[in-house]
């Protein structure tokens, strides 16, 4: 009996078996010769009843891949644009093949793996409240989108594509080229033009057909250029997923007449420029980016080097090594408002005070409580040659900078000039509320004659300066820091000259003066000089101000403003002996560099007998040889 049942049960299964499999070839047979054009006039009056519009397909069919995703081919398809559209047709095409994915279909929200359009013009609009006019079914919808294409074919093909609410409106055109005798050069042309928040731009492109836009990590080649004014961007390279930059790897090359006309593009305000270049290879692949053999010209200053950004991690790391054979200061002029616009935007600025609060549930409610993701930074530069027309020397400059926690620091940097270097460290705390600036830097063995090289002979001063500055400021751009500014600094120098006839005119001495004119260019030693500022609130006032020479001691008293550059000294002189041809006078010193003014005043009481030492730093001890007292 066990065995007559067993073989009862096995012949079931085959049985089953067997007629499932008849079942099957049966039903792909039927769809194969089944002629789906029977739904199509019922096709036809749903979506013309939906949308409210003329709908009209020539041919339709259905076919099925292995895994039963199909593929919905039609032909001679034209369908009427919304009434609230442009007069023109929705959609004009010879053929529309459309790739789904089965389970997308059964979920009720479409995705499009491959849209294949021939001959095909087709008008896409959307209104700035989301009104879209590819909505058939439900054409009053403005909510999210629910089909997603992820590749397009378009083969002699125009397509139209209209945001208003971002003021776009750019149209393509599309048609395949002969072959290239190189396999790898795509053949498919895509020249484009239209207009971006006002601004005017037009381009072409030889593509891959297929093109990735979302969701698929399939890279297509793309060479072509894009020009908007006297600004043009050239490509070369591969590029997946448009939509989402999944990966790219391309040569950019990106130069124009000024950065601000980049304004539309960028969204942001971009201050006017000299022209300029960017020319790198740009590669990203899942959140991390990479720029090497980059290259930045404007004017005369000239920048290359790498740089990589991981976003991979809990925290953004940014690794940078720059160089510069040559930097103009003046040329990156525009670096400085730049900086400016963006901190009138910052939390805590007059500007950002002003704009209403978020209310709960809004967007920017969302962005108040949410933590900012962190950044990490690590940037190396080197610029041999640093110059800038208000100072005529030549300087090189080597630093480091890292931010972490919020705070970036400087440090080391050696800033070589004049024979000397200045060295120290640096640091911005963007926590602290306001933001907080540091400054330490040490000046040592730098020659005055070769940063003041255009000075005639009888009004040059030799020797080198040593000396310190330790400030602190608060804000977020350079004007609020200079505003702000408190410390000290303090700058000696030992065994110079100056000429004859310089000296005589510090010390307001007529008889050394005639004396100096007649003997030549003879030169005077300075024992020593020194100088020291207590800065408060951007404004600094001499602690000492003191000139000691072979025959003149000179003193004085006065004001530097860091923000307007204003100087307001008093200098008091004393020749060393009386005479006829010998003021007993000050000389007062007004005005900011290049308009300085020089008049005369009654003479204060001066305060010899301080000592004049060098000093290679602030605030820290250091040997001092002895000094003799500068009184007489």
């Amino acid at each position: 009996m066990i065995k007559f049942l067993e073989r009862r049960f096995t012949g079931s299964k085959v049985k089953v078996g067997v007629v499932a499999l008849c079942l099957g070839v049966a039903l792909a047979v039927l769809v194969a010769v089944f002629d789906w054009n029977w739904f199509r006039p019922a096709l036809e009056r749903h979506l013309s009843s939906r949308s409210h519009r003329s709908v009209k397909i020539d041919d339709f069919d259905i076919t099925f891949s292995r895994s039963f995703d199909p593929t919905f081919h039609l032909r001679g398809v034209k369908i009427a644009n919304a009434a609230w559209a442009d007069d023109r047709p929705f959609i004009a095409a010879g053929e529309l093949t459309a790739t789904c994915q089965l389970a997308s279909l059964i979920h009720k929200r479409p995705v499009i793996t491959h849209l294949l359009l021939v001959d095909a013009d087709v008008d896409f609009e959307r209104q700035a409240d989301g009104l879209r006019n590819w909505r058939l079914t439900r054409p009053d919808d403005r909510g999210p989108g629910i089909v997603r294409i992820l590749a397009l074919e378009p083969l002699r093909s125009r397509i139209r594509f209209v945001h208003r609410g971002i003021d776009l409106d750019v149209q393509t055109a599309t048609w395949s080229v002969p072959a290239s005798p190189q396999p790898s050069l795509p053949n498919t042309r895509i020249d484009f033009e239209g207009t971006y928040r006002g601004a005017d731009f037009r381009g072409s492109a030889l593509t891959d057909p297929v093109l990735t836009f979302r969701d698929t990590g399939q890279t297509f080649a793309v060479r072509g250029h894009a020009a908007a004014g006297r600004t043009r961007l050239d490509v070369d390279g591969r590029v997946a997923d448009i939509l989402q930059l999944g990966a790219v790897d391309a040569h950019l090359s990106l130069q124009g007449a000024s950065l601000a006309e980049l304004r539309a593009f960028v969204a942001r305000a971009l201050p006017a420029s000299l022209p300029y270049v960017v020319d790198a290879q740009f590669k990203k692949d899942a959140g991390r980016y990479a720029i090497s053999a980059a290259r930045f010209k404007t004017g005369s200053t000239d920048i290359e080097g790498t740089l990589s950004l991981d976003t991979t991690g809990e925290v953004d790391s940014l690794h940078a090594t720059l160089s510069s054979q040559l930097t103009h200061l003046e040329d990156l002029a525009w670096v400085k408002s730049f900086v400016a616009t963006r901190a009138k935007g910052a939390p805590g600025s007059k500007s950002a005070a002003a704009e209403p609060p978020a209310t709960p549930g809004s967007a920017a409610a969302a962005q108040d409580i949410r933590a900012p993701k962190g950044l990490e930074a690590d940037v190396r530069f080197q610029i041999k040659r640093l110059t800038t027309a208000a100072v005529p020397i030549t300087a090189g400059l080597e630093a480091t900078t890292k931010l972490a926690n919020g705070v970036w620091t400087v440090a080391p940097f050696d800033l070589q000039i004049a024979g000397g270097h200045a060295t120290g460290r640096a640091t911005y705390d963007t926590i602290k509320s306001p933001s907080a600036l540091q400054l330490e830097i040490d000046v040592r063995s730098v020659e005055i004659k070769r940063i003041f090289p255009d000075l005639p002979e009888q009004k040059r001063i030799s020797g080198s300066i040593g000396g310190g500055l330790r400030l602190t400021a608060h804000g977020r751009s350079i004007d609020e820091w200079l505003d702000s500014a408190s410390g000290s600094v303090s700058a000696r120098m030992l065994e110079g000259s100056m000429s004859r006839r310089l000296d005589a005119e510090l010390g307001l001495s007529g008889s050394r003066l005639i004396g100096a004119m007649l003997a030549g260019p003879e030169r005077v030693t300075i024992n020593c000089a020194a100088a020291d500022f207590d800065f408060h609130a951007g404004r600094g006032r001499f602690r000492t101000l003191a000139l000691d020479t072979e025959r003149t001691h000179v003193e004085g008293t006065g004001t530097l403003d860091l923000h307007s550059h204003e100087v307001d000294l008093l200098l008091t002189p004393d020749p060393g002996r009386s005479g006829l041809l010998e003021l007993r006078k000050s000389i007062r010193v007004r005005g900011r560099p290049g308009q300085v003014t020089y008049t005369l005043a009654d003479a204060t009481p001066g305060h010899k007998g301080r000592p004049c030492t060098e000093t290679k730093t602030v605030g820290q001890p250091t040997p001092r040889k002895p000094a003799a007292p500068i009184s007489r």
